[in-house]
């Protein structure tokens, strides 16, 4: 009955009461122990981490080694025991030398006696309780082990529930900020392509505009404050699209130690001389795959927001290390899958962050800067690129301690494509393009970007007025530039219909809302808005040579 009690009484606690509630069980087998102390050391399976819960009957603990100092996984004595399964008993006349460590261990607890129960599920060891004497004789029977074993099992049930209501916890708590990022994601997938075309009309004119009023400073600012505005928006508009999972990536192996070289040439003017960085890669051979220029937005958003933390300045370092990861590890980290990965250390001595603030800095739209100097879109990028990287981000972080980021990569195997995305191919120039695009501000921009780059543009409104356009041209049409997302026919099926025609055709594929199925073999993809630069390397890797 007794038995029973406590194991009803263990199974109706809450998460937050369930240490108390062991303690006080442990408390509860005096009158079948009749120990003067008892504990009980669980460790996870999964994670690793051990915890362990001590009674004593005068409410001093030992003096010695406390249970929470001892290594289930490494102390020999623990080896001994978990190797047979069985109860030990342990005391001074045992038949050990002295310098045993499981007599070292007696000696330790300060205890005259000590009886270890092993606690199994399934033939693993998952934890163990004990009961100690001291200054006196043990009196277990073999009837007393055994209801001692049935207590320990009962322990072990709570235990494993908790760890369940914990991982059941964080769970929620996951899919809440995987749900609020996707109905973001959804609202900016929703208005991208219209906001990005308009962007773009606005962009490219403002650019080309730029260029006619050399002679007017006035004009010529007002441009630049235009482009500037409208770069702000382009720039927000990539973030939601990032941390969305909508802005398509280019992972390929990517040099960890160039990027870390790139990252600081790029941060190294934002930060002041009383700010000491480092940035080490642990092999300077070393590779992730990943998109590269994504992964330098995440480092230089970290790098930005650990300067703004130090404001009297401070140590800002970033170092790499390898981590194996097992499957039990991937897991725990929420990690696709098993393998080799990369970390990335990002420590600063900030004033750093209290828990609750902890808890909701991956939130689009959560910041804790002044009005107007944040978007709150930082981190909640950061956390989508890595996300749709395969690997995953961590922060710790301690109030006028600082803060330390953890991110972990998939490490670049060597099938991995390693062609750096500066290689590009030159071309003669005169090639005909056929550009579609059904909206014509747009339209009319890319034809003068096209024409300004030394193409021949046939140009169309559809699909189909498209399909027109190519029968009545005799000629070669070397590339077809056409927007993914037009009413009727899309860019993509255009592309898959054309190519069936012409079957020396290129295909590059611009829009402003990325999307997942947009392959098309050979074709290329291009986000609005872009740069003159950025069109004629597009093409460039196209046509060239």
């Amino acid at each position: 009955k007794r038995i029973a009690n406590m194991a009803r009484d263990l199974l109706a606690l809450g998460l937050d009461e369930m240490d108390g509630g062991v303690t006080d069980g442990l408390a509860s087998l005096l009158p079948i122990s009749g120990a003067d102390r008892s504990w009980l050391v669980a460790v996870d399976p999964v994670t690793g981490v051990q915890e362990a819960w001590e009674w004593s009957e005068d409410g001093v603990p030992p003096p010695g080694l406390p249970m929470d100092g001892v290594d289930l996984d490494e102390h020999p004595h623990a080896r001994t025991l978990f190797g047979s399964g069985r109860e030990l008993l342990l005391t001074p006349d045992t038949d050990l030398p002295a310098d045993a460590p499981e007599m070292r261990f007696l000696d330790r607890r300060g205890c005259s006696a000590v009886l270890v129960i092993p606690l199994l599920s399934k033939q693993d060891v998952i934890a163990a309780v004990g009961f100690e004497m001291v200054g006196r004789a043990h009196a277990w029977t073999d009837e007393s082990i055994a209801l001692l074993r049935l207590c320990g099992e009962v322990f072990a049930s709570a235990v494993s529930r908790k760890r369940a209501e914990a991982a059941l916890r964080e769970s929620r708590g996951q899919l809440l900020q995987a749900q609020k990022m996707e109905a973001v994601g959804t609202l900016a997938g929703g208005v991208a392509h219209d906001f990005n075309n308009q962007l773009s009309v606005i962009l490219g004119n403002a650019r080309f505009l730029k260029g006619q009023v050399e002679s007017d400073d006035d004009a010529r600012e007002a441009v630049t404050d235009l482009e500037r505005a409208g770069e702000h928006c382009a720039q927000l508009t990539r973030q939601l699209l990032s941390f969305s999972r909508h802005n398509p990536a280019e992972p390929r192996a990517t040099s960890v130690a160039k990027v870390l070289r790139d990252v600081a040439e790029l941060t190294g003017p934002l930060l002041s001389s009383d700010i000491h960085f480092e940035a080490n890669a642990h092999d300077d051979f070393d590779a992730v795959f990943a998109d590269r220029t994504q992964l330098q937005q995440v480092l230089v958003n970290l790098v930005v927001n650990a300067r703004d933390a130090m404001p009297d300045g401070g140590r800002l370092t970033i170092r790499t290390e390898a981590c194996p990861v097992s499957s039990a590890e991937a897991a725990h980290l929420h990690l696709p899958e098993p393998g080799e990965y990369v970390r990335f250390v990002v420590e600063d001595t900030g004033f750093g962050m209290d828990a609750a603030t902890l808890e909701r800095i991956f939130e689009p739209f959560f910041t804790t800067k002044d009005q107007g100097k944040g978007t709150g879109l930082g981190l909640a990028t950061v956390y989508g690129i890595l996300k749709e990287s395969g690997g995953g981000i961590w922060a710790e972080s301690s109030e006028g301690v600082g803060t330390t980021f953890r991110l972990m990569l998939p490490r670049a195997r060597e099938d991995d494509d390693g062609v750096s995305s500066e290689e590009r191919r030159g071309r003669e120039g005169g090639e005909t393009v056929l550009l579609v695009e059904d909206d014509d501000s747009v339209r009319r921009l890319l034809r003068r970007m096209l024409e300004r780059a030394g193409f021949h543009v046939l140009e169309a409104g559809d699909g189909e007025e498209a399909l027109r356009e190519s029968d009545r041209h005799r000629g070669d049409i070397d590339v077809l530039v056409s927007d993914v997302s037009m009413p009727g026919m899309g860019g993509v099926e255009l592309g898959r219909r054309l190519l069936e025609r012409r079957k020396t055709l290129r295909v590059l594929l611009v829009t402003g809302h990325p999307q997942d199925d947009v392959s098309l073999p050979g074709a290329r993809i291009l986000s609005k808005p872009f740069r003159q630069e950025e069109l004629e390397w597009a093409l460039e890797g196209l046509v060239g040579a």
